[in-house]
């Protein structure tokens, strides 16, 4: 086999066909390659791909417009076209006689047959099968996947990400669910009258039955402490008052559910979920290697050089350096420069080009100057003549100007994209005069043990790679005198290749920034929802939960702010930030804002109160939002009906785009607040159960009708949550519950010290007070048997460290609070989280740690898996490293290397049916 280097030359080879910007690029393109790839070639079975004009796909849309049957509709579509359609508010096109006008009815065709996933229909006596059709299939019947027919098994036709996403949060919801069953015990002890007193709990709702909240309370003497100002938060003034002679009155609690018998029913629960999670992961980890096994990608036969001499530009000498360390050739070697400005020039200058084109005829020559300054002409002419509605005119005051702005860039005028696409041509032609340095280098061997050989011989300590001593390794193993760092690459669609040079110090800075944000984020959402919770209940957890929504929108719009080089580092930055927005919201934000005498409280402002309202709207309101899908029904009703295109009108329809790690930090956001509440209120297993289920449909729904086209999402997201994530819900279910049990009753009154007696007489009986908000009344005080003193319970307010959660740690307040029972539930849960924290240390971090520390010396640990001695060259399936530009707006990414000398059908994972890959 022969192998041709070819190499890409000046900024040309970086920018897509339909533009020609000459100043400067002839000039580079004999000397200087942008993006250079040395490919093999091989005799391939010529393409069978059928390119469509935009008229050809328009006509295929007509046609599935009429010939959809009612019945293979969705019911939206359904809807639209028998009841919208013909309304002149809602189609203002309805009657307009320009033979170029939109057609709605194209536009839902092309959402059900090429946005909305389709599998191919198999004969009524065949056996049913779930294979994936391509969008826009025409060749075979196909028909929508069903939200409610398809198996979770055929969620392998989205990707293992996802599939292994609906198993986890299936299995996960069984899991709680049987954690509850093992917490009944516990729920019927808090709805009894042994817990509660007479009548038990059923003044309260049946969801708050079987908390631990406490009515059975009693007025007593306080001999000392009991300050006014400690029970000024929430219902914890109702429980405090003073006689006329200066005697303080507070309300003790009564109910004793922080014993032995409670706490190892809920402990048990700790095991079983313990136990789960590891057997669960167990159960990933082996569907992770049966998937490896069964499918070869790119990175088991490519390794990427990250330290490359800055002026090594030519392929072909990468590719024989590397073909020493393989029998068989090297297939693609990809050089990557540090040219991100120029692609980004090209990528926005691309940009408004194509929205230039979608405001102006579709046979416009936009290279011709004349031509679209008549046309701008025209448009402006007809532009001015259109009539808006009151509604339409609002919209473009207000909500225009917005949407103008970066990253959204909507809505400009014809004769402002022209002005703005002749400032990027100018600044263009400028970058295309500097000289650029390699900083990357991608090659992929034909087969794996070429990779693998080429890793080992290239293994190095990372204090001798520093150092470049040259005798850790053979001669045959240096390049150019140098020793390369090689590392194994992301997937090839995981690059993010216009942010590869970005220095580690400023990357590091930038997600400081975010973080910082972030925070901001949270305790902004923290005093909203805190004002929130005082005026009702209801609109405190419709707050958090719709917080919880449209917060990490916000952080999605702060990660342009940061620079990854690859996806996966990426949706790490985003997971992490929006569980720990989603956490804190949901969970330790209440807890933060609650006066802590009122967690056992049965007042709409207390605890176990508010955090029920929370866990019903995560139950109810949050996946009823993914269902309305604002967003994407406003592009769909609103802006899809007004555009001026078929083609602008179609990019309406290309559904809502959703992100996997932003849904695995829904379960761990729900197994949060379940883990952190269930010893208070062991109802939240039930009910964060029933959210986890109701959640699977409908993400499920969503995926199926609503959600855009994903990328091949593997398992890196599954790894990092149960990683991290899911053990440290674990690690916060110890140490929470441990505190939980420890400052029970939550009353902060102790008995006193010795044989202390208050002034009641010894019988007791009705005293005239005035209550902490000034009004005078009544209550009942017993006898001078039963006073008590202030004591502090709070252990965050205690002197010291206090962890773990000890019995000792009351030797630091005022007096004891727990009973001998107690005091042992409390040693077991505190020494455990204890342990837990070791251990959560130890298997999150050790394992990295130690890895690092061998990295020093030795170099990377080598693990790679069976090897499936198949060829990179025989899979038709696998892609090479051909670096592409993913813009929003556009159903394919922008190729920005020269395609002519490499075999684009093998090396390039997409294609589109209207066009070639030259004009991307």
């Amino acid at each position: 086999m022969t192998a041709a280097a070819t190499c890409s030359g000046g900024a040309s080879g970086a920018s897509s066909r339909d533009e020609e910007i000459t100043t400067g690029a002839a000039a580079n393109a004999s000397h200087q390659p942008r993006r250079s790839v040395a490919t093999h070639h091989q005799e391939y079975a010529p393409s069978t791909r059928v390119l469509l004009s935009e008229e050809e796909l328009e006509r295929v849309m007509k046609e599935f417009s009429k010939e959809d049957e009612v019945g293979t509709k969705t019911l939206s579509r359904r809807f639209v076209e028998k009841f919208l359609m013909h309304r002149k508010w809602y189609n203002p096109q309805r009657d307009s006689t320009d033979p170029d006008k939109p057609d709605l009815a194209k536009g839902w065709a092309f959402y059900e047959h090429v946005t909305l996933p389709r599998r191919f229909m198999t004969d009524q006596t065949a056996e049913i099968t779930f294979e994936r059709a391509e969008p826009g299939e025409q060749d075979h019947a196909t028909e929508l996947f069903s939200p409610v027919r398809t198996p979770e098994r055929a969620l392998n036709e989205f990707g293992i990400g996802i599939a292994m996403y609906f198993a986890s949060l299936r299995i996960m919801a069984i899991v709680v669910a049987i954690a509850g069953i093992i917490s009944l015990p516990n729920i019927l002890y808090y709805r009894s009258e042994t817990y509660n007193g007479e009548g038990g709990q059923s003044q309260l709702s049946f969801l708050l039955q079987g908390s631990t909240i406490c009515t059975d309370r009693e007025w007593v003497e306080c001999l000392e402490g009991c300050d006014r100002d400690i029970w000024r938060g929430g219902s914890s003034r109702d429980r405090w008052a003073e006689s006329a002679d200066g005697t303080t009155f507070v309300q003790r609690t009564l109910c004793v559910g922080a014993e032995m018998m409670q706490g190892m029913w809920n402990y048990g629960a700790l095991l079983f979920m313990t136990i789960s999670v590891v057997l669960i992961s167990w159960y990933q980890r082996r569907r992770e290697i049966r998937f490896d096994e069964d499918k070869s990608t790119a990175t088991d036969y490519s390794i990427k050089v990250c330290n490359p001499p800055p002026d090594a530009y030519d392929p072909d000498v990468w590719k024989d350096f590397f073909e020493t360390f393989s029998e068989k050739q090297v297939t693609v070697v990809t050089v990557a420069l540090n040219n991100e400005e120029l692609l980004n020039a090209l990528v926005m200058r691309r940009i408004f080009r194509n929205k230039l084109r979608q405001l102006l005829p579709p046979k416009v020559d936009l290279d011709d100057s004349a031509e679209v300054a008549r046309e701008v002409d025209a448009h402006i002419v007809k532009r001015e003549s259109q009539e808006r509605g009151c509604f339409e005119k609002m919209f473009w005051c207000l909500v225009v100007p917005l949407l103008r702005l970066p990253p959204f860039y909507m809505f400009h005028s014809a004769e402002t994209l022209v002005q703005t696409i002749d400032v990027w041509t100018k600044q263009i032609q400028e970058l295309q005069k500097r000289k650029y340095k390699v900083t990357n280098v991608f090659v992929t061997f034909e087969t794996e043990e070429g990779q693998r050989s080429a890793l080992a011989a290239l293994n190095v300590g990372s204090i001798d790679l520093a150092r470049q001593r040259s005798h850790k390794i053979g001669p045959h193993a240096l390049f150019h005198g140098r020793i390369l760092k090689v590392v194994v690459p992301a997937e090839p669609n995981a690059i993010r290749w216009r942010e590869m040079t970005i220095s580690t110090t400023r990357k590091y800075v930038q997600r400081l920034i975010t973080f910082a944000i972030t925070v901001g984020l949270i305790i902004a959402s923290g005093f909203v929802i805190h004002r929130a919770r005082r005026l009702n209940t209801l609109f405190f957890s419709v707050c958090v939960s719709t917080f919880n929504f449209c917060i990490p929108q916000i952080i999605k719009l702060l990660l342009l702010l940061e620079r990854h080089s690859n996806e996966g580092s990426r949706q790490k930055s985003m997971y992490m930030k929006i569980t720990l927005f989603r956490w804190s919201n949901s969970a330790i934000l209440t807890k933060a804002i609650t006066p802590f005498m009122d967690t056992l409280g049965e007042s709409r402002l207390d605890l176990l109160r508010s955090i029920n309202g929370v866990l019903i709207a995560e139950m109810i309101y949050a996946p009823l939002l993914r269902y309305l899908d604002p967003w994407g029904s406003f592009r769909k009703h609103f802006l899809a009906p007004r555009s001026p295109t078929q083609e602008l009108m179609n990019l309406n329809f290309t559904g809502t785009i959703y992100n996997l790690g932003e849904r695995y930090t829904d379960i761990t956001k729900l197994l949060f607040v379940v883990f952190f509440y269930s010893a208070l209120n062991p109802n939240a297993w039930f009910i964060g159960s029933a959210a986890m289920f109701i959640q699977y449909y409908c993400d499920k729904f969503c995926l199926m009708r609503l959600w855009s086209p994903g990328a091949f999402i593997g398992t890196q997201l599954a790894v990092f949550n149960r990683r991290y994530f899911l053990s440290a819900a674990l690690l916060a279910f110890a140490i929470v519950s441990s505190y939980s049990y420890a400052e029970f009753p939550y009353d902060n009154l102790c008995d006193p010290v010795g044989s202390a007696s208050g002034g009641m007489e010894e019988e007791g009986g009705s005293v005239q007070v005035t209550f902490w908000n000034g009004t005078a009344g009544e209550i009942n005080v017993p006898g001078s048997n039963s006073p008590a003193i202030f004591c502090q319970q709070n252990y965050w307010l205690l002197n010291g460290f206090n962890f773990p959660a000890l019995p000792s740690t009351q030797e630091l307040s005022q007096g004891d609070w727990m009973s001998e029972s107690q005091e042992l539930l409390v040693t077991i849960f505190g020494w455990s989280s204890l342990a837990a924290l070791i251990i959560f240390v130890l298997v999150v971090f050790g394992n990295a740690i130690m890895n690092a520390f061998r990295a020093l010396f030795s170099g990377e640990s080598q693990d790679h898996g069976v090897d499936q001695k198949i060829d990179f060259s025989s899979n038709q399936e696998i892609s090479g490293y051909i670096p592409e530009v993913k813009v929003g707006g556009f159903l394919f990414p922008f190729l920005a290397t020269d395609t002519d000398s490499i075999d684009e059908d093998f090396l390039i994972g997409w294609k589109d049916p209207r066009s070639t890959y030259d004009d991307w």
